[in-house]
């Protein structure tokens, strides 16, 4: 027992639980809003959960260590999009569908992807958190701008898509430093992951608004356009980090 609870009360575990805790509360904060959307939206955010799934289909995973590695993928596009016409809560939960069909369909292994409930749970956690920042920085700036003028639509998606890869790397970061110490350097895993980041922050932002301004302007039939440029940025981006790692090596 008095291990059992040493366990449970380590930073580690601590973090662990808070950030797991946080996902859990997200997203059924998402989930109790759904029966309040009317016939259209409802179907408009199915096809959108949809079309969340299929970015988790071309993930990819890159070690930072001998024991730990960071896994790559772009649903946040689509989570992110749906912010302007649904709200964060819904984003959150296209984000854990994202999530957990990742986790899900993707082998597990020793390094990157071991596919552990507890691994889903953190996952999630700092996927809502990260879409809550950079939720919370577009609906902010597109409310200062004017959501209607051309300011508004274009200009908060940049800055958005930089807080949520900023947001999600650290929260990351932060539990593989406490899980591994010193073998993980938080400043040198940042600066390793500059060049994937970079990409990510330009697919989220060019990705998220032009789905954003898709669906708020033809509903499902702009997400089902989408269908097939999300599915190609998807595995455009997988080939991408996995040619860069070879590089990089």
């Amino acid at each position: 027992m008095g291990l059992l609870k040493r366990s449970l009360f380590t930073p580690f575990a601590i973090y662990l639980t808070l950030i797991s805790l946080f996902g859990v509360a997200s997203l059924l904060w998402g989930l109790v809003q759904f029966p309040t959307y009317n016939y259209d939206t409802k179907v408009s955010f199915i096809l959108l959960a949809m079309l969340a799934v299929l970015p988790a289909f071309a993930t990819t995973s890159v070690a930072v260590s001998e024991q730990a590695g960071i896994t790559y993928h772009i649903g946040s596009v689509v989570s992110l999009a749906a912010v302007p016409m649904f709200g964060i809560p819904a984003a959150t939960v296209i984000m854990a569908i994202d999530t957990f069909v990742t986790w899900l369909i993707k082998p597990a292994d020793n390094k990157t992807w071991r596919k552990s409930a507890r691994q889903l749970a953190f996952n999630t956690g700092m996927h809502a958190i990260a879409v809550f920042a950079a939720g919370a920085v577009l609906l902010f700036l597109r409310s200062w701008l004017g959501p209607e003028t051309i300011w508004g639509q274009t200009l908060p998606w940049l800055p958005a898509a930089i807080v949520y890869e900023e947001a999600n790397l650290w929260l990351l970061i932060g539990v593989l430093r406490l899980q591994h110490g010193a073998s993980i350097n938080p400043w040198e895993v940042w600066q390793e992951d500059r060049w994937a980041t970079q990409i990510s922050v330009f697919v989220l932002a060019l990705g998220g608004g032009t789905l954003a301004y898709a669906l708020q302007t033809y509903e499902w039939l702009g997400v089902t356009i989408f269908f097939l440029p999300i599915i190609l940025s998807a595995y455009a981006f997988r080939l991408y980090v996995r040619q860069m790692q070879t590089h990089l090596n």
